[in-house]
């Protein structure tokens, strides 16, 4: 049950609040603060927040609730800037429910620790992104390689991403 793995991770907290444990461990120092009737032994808190503060200590969930924050703020902005029959409308307030969807759904599951959830999930948010600062009428600024770089470490750069992408996979 969720409860009890939750008591166990606030136990955690509690021994290491401001620093954490390290991003990844929770499952090494989970089986020490397992309580007795916890049966299934677990290798996330099923809350991310929590998991969060275990790993990152205070800092993890204040930048988490943070972004959440900064995202209504930017939405609601963005949405008094347009005309009520403007199409990017429903598409903001589309993807800002389905990530605010994401958030709740993270105090009760890892959705942040799978990823193929966040895969998508950073795909919504650079589109709502996109049209929030449309709305907002914020400068677009174009981003680049430097010109003075040779043209093949300008390629090697831009295939860079891919490729660590790629060996993330190679293990599977």
């Amino acid at each position: 049950r969720r409860t009890e793995v939750w008591t166990s991770t606030l136990q955690m907290i509690k021994d290491a609040p401001l620093i954490g444990r390290g991003f990844g461990t929770y499952f090494l120092y989970y089986p020490e603060y397992r309580l007795p009737t916890e049966k299934d032994g677990v290798y996330y808190a099923h809350n991310d927040p929590l998991q969060f503060w275990v790993e990152l200590g205070i800092l993890g969930p204040v930048l988490f609730y943070a972004f959440a924050v900064a995202a209504a703020v930017r939405t609601f902005r963005s949405l008094k800037n347009l005309a009520p029959n403007n199409p990017d409308r429903l598409a903001i307030v589309s993807l800002f429910a389905a990530l605010a969807a994401m958030v709740a759904h993270a105090h009760i599951s890892f959705s942040h620790y799978n990823i193929s959830i966040l895969m998508v999930v950073g795909l919504m948010l650079a589109i709502w992104f996109v049209l929030t600062g449309k709305a907002l009428a914020e400068e677009q600024k174009i981003v680049g390689l430097p010109e003075s770089m040779p043209r093949n470490m300008n390629k090697a750069l831009l295939a860079l991403p891919f490729l660590m992408t790629g060996w993330l996979y190679v293990s599977i």
